[in-house]
């Protein structure tokens, strides 16, 4: 059983492109030669990734989701594993622009008409991201004291928006699945947490069409007399339309 996670370390766009940075976390579970008990072999890969994005610079803001789309382990020898993860990346780039009208002269120069039509163009009225970190503990007593956990892996979903004044509330919830070994039998627990940050807006009371994407820059768990602590670090980014 093998399994892993990204965890994104910076994000920087250049001119022409977009590159992402991070590491990719595995673990893989196994029987040892002597075919007693399970263990536990991990590591971590760095990985660069370019994108390109034509007309991008400096000044831009990017938009980015990466994930990892599989992960597969095959034994090369007894003495060596092969871990083979494959990443999936797409950034959107957004920059500031600028939307110019003109009046109708007060006066019409003869053989010269006007035509007036009236348009409902969508516009980005924010793009923008923030950093933030769910820090809670779990009670798993409940699973026995010869209790040993073999993985602990996490899931940050989005679950709404609303607007508050001139803020966007976006709330979610971080879902941790923990695998563990008692007794020598493989065991699940599931626990949930809800989280929220906010954003501010360019209008009270208007909740926009938005996305959003959160990516995890990092995890930390730490299991003791039963309690297992944890810290899971992410980053949210948003972009809000509207019509006009």
């Amino acid at each position: 059983m093998t399994d892993a996670r990204l965890e994104l370390a910076s994000k920087d766009v250049n001119e022409g492109s977009v590159l992402l940075r991070g590491t990719i976390v595995f673990s893989c579970l196994y029987i040892p030669e002597t075919g007693q008990g399970i263990s536990t072999l991990s590591g971590a890969v760095p990985f660069e990734l370019e994108i390109k994005a034509e007309g991008a610079d400096s000044e831009s803001f990017a938009m980015s989701d990466i994930r990892i789309s599989s992960v597969q382990a095959r034994t090369l020898n007894p003495r060596k594993v092969n871990v083979k993860t494959e990443l999936t990346a797409e950034a959107e780039i957004y920059q500031i622009g600028e939307l110019e009208w003109f009046d109708e002269p007060g006066e019409r120069p003869e053989g010269v008409f006007f035509r007036r039509t009236e348009l409902e163009p969508v516009t980005v009225c924010s793009a923008a991201e923030k950093t933030f970190s769910v820090e809670n503990e779990f009670d798993l007593t409940e699973l026995g004291d010869s209790a040993d956990i073999l993985s602990v892996s996490s899931r940050l979903c989005t679950d709404s928006a609303d607007a508050v004044g001139a803020k966007l509330i976006i709330k979610g919830h971080a879902e941790l699945e923990i695998l563990y070994l008692n007794s020598g039998k493989l065991g699940r627990a599931q626990r949930s947490l809800q989280y929220s940050q906010i954003f501010e807006l360019s209008e009270r009371d208007t909740v926009p069409e938005h996305r959003v994407i959160t990516v995890p820059t990092g995890e930390h768990y730490e299991l003791s007399d039963g309690i297992l602590s944890y810290e899971l670090h992410a980053v949210m980014q948003t972009v809000c339309y509207q019509k006009k």
